[in-house]
């Protein structure tokens, strides 16, 4: 959530395992955004070091005041470049290294924020009272065309922000839109509160609805390719996260049930590249995948001094992540991440197997000689199959009794690594 296109982000920790050569997530306690802005919501980071947060001045982000502060030294130091009196500061979007926008709401106020001078200082350019509606997120597809999105409304730009015009194109009951992301000029996916996805191929001109999950409550939805794409958050009655991911475009969605049990609700995601990726979650842990979002393990832990995170920026390999810290400390926390890794290789075959048949597997050298664990999930999540394998060489074969034909997805876990490869079955 709060991503652009062309760029867009979100309490700071530094992670690093030396002895492991893995990249972990911790508190810098020497590192504030400050204790005037309790609740961050969004980021940008034009560099490493260089980037601006968004947030406001009380522990609820309806009731503050919006601040947005800006850091040239990875976060060392903050400096204040705008402050206002409605609401909170819901995104902040930069079409280029100059020019960006910022949205503010309190839920009955709303405004638009622009800058020229990479956020050194803002001017608004568009303030309107709309009931029960805040601009969520900004997401532009060229220097020039630009979407917003809040309540059931569609908000367009084809000036790079200085003007914008307002629709309700939505199709089905009335959402309450959360987040917009467009993987090209035509094609873009919009979703939010109440768990429908919609999707344009049109530019925006018309939207049609391509699915519905009841009870599941998206906080935002992000693509690492073209075709595959992820939505995010929580079932609003167990309060269980969840993420569905799509490998064709949002035309089939798959619901992950690969998740730390201790996790709450997903509040952000970010990919470094087509195979590793971070989400962060309510309760203020950051989740990894190395496999393309098929698994999520734990990657920075539950019960840190980080209460709630809210936004995951990534660049130059430097990572850092936003939100509210527990109530008697006031402020937030930075966190760093210098190394990103890819997901190793697992090789399967035959591939397309006939079902009952024998499936040959192949894996990296790091699961030689370890003790795995293999599991197999149909194409909504449900494991179908699970196995405990000694390696005691570079593979091994599994006879897939009893699995009918269709898509799964074979994940095979080692102590400290996972990898996956889809495999259809005849």
């Amino acid at each position: 959530m709060k991503h652009t296109l062309l760029f867009c982000a979100s309490a700071l920790l530094t992670m690093v395992d030396p002895a492991q050569g893995i990249a972990q997530w911790e508190v810098d306690s020497t590192h504030s955004v400050g204790n005037d802005v309790i609740v961050v919501q969004s980021s940008h980071f034009h560099t490493a070091t260089t980037g601006l947060v968004g947030g406001c001045t009380n522990s609820y982000p309806l009731a503050g005041d919006p601040l947005i502060k800006r850091t040239t030294d990875g976060g060392a130091s903050w400096s204040i470049v705008y402050s206002g009196t409605i609401g909170s500061v819901r995104s902040l979007c930069f079409i280029d290294d100059s020019v960006g926008l910022a949205t503010l709401g309190d839920g009955s106020l709303s405004a638009i924020l622009r800058t020229t001078d990479g956020g050194l200082s803002w001017a608004e350019v568009q303030q309107g009272n709309f009931i029960d509606f805040n601009i969520e997120d900004l997401h532009f597809t060229t220097n020039s065309i630009g979407y917003g999105v809040g309540g059931d409304q569609l908000a367009r730009t084809t000036d790079a922000g200085l003007t914008w015009t307002w629709e309700e194109p939505f199709v089905g009951p009335s959402p309450i839109l959360q987040d917009v992301h467009f993987t090209s000029a035509d094609t873009g996916y919009a979703t939010g509160i109440g768990g429908r996805i919609h999707r344009t191929t049109d530019g925006a001109a018309t939207w049609d609805s391509i699915g519905y999950w009841e009870h599941f409550d998206h906080n935002g939805i992000e693509f690492n390719s073209a075709s595959t794409g992820f939505v995010y958050g929580w079932n609003d009655q167990s309060g269980e996260p969840m993420i569905m991911r799509t490998l064709d475009g949002g035309n089939a969605w798959m619901v992950s049930t690969i998740i730390p049990i201790e996790a709450l609700a997903i509040r952000d995601m970010a990919f470094v590249d087509t195979t590793t990726g971070y989400a962060a979650t309510a309760n203020g842990m950051i989740l990894k995948t190395t496999d393309g979002g098929a698994t999520w393990d734990t990657d920075f832990p539950y019960g840190s001094s980080v209460e709630e995170i809210y936004s995951l920026s990534l660049i130059d390999g430097e990572g850092y992540a936003f939100g509210n810290c527990p109530y008697f400390v006031h402020n937030s926390t930075v966190m760093r991440v210098p190394e990103l890794a890819a997901a190793p290789d697992l090789a399967v075959w035959p591939n397309p197997v006939a079902g009952g048949g024998d499936l040959q597997m192949v894996w990296p050298t790091e699961l030689a000689n370890s003790s795995m664990q293999m599991e197999i999930y149909d194409g909504i999540g449900h494991m179908v199959m699970s196995r405990r394998i000694r390696s005691s060489g570079s593979g091994t074969t599994v006879e897939l009794d009893g699995i009918r034909p269709g898509l799964y997805r074979l994940v095979l876990r080692g102590e400290h690594i996972a990898c996956t490869a889809p495999v259809v079955v005849q």
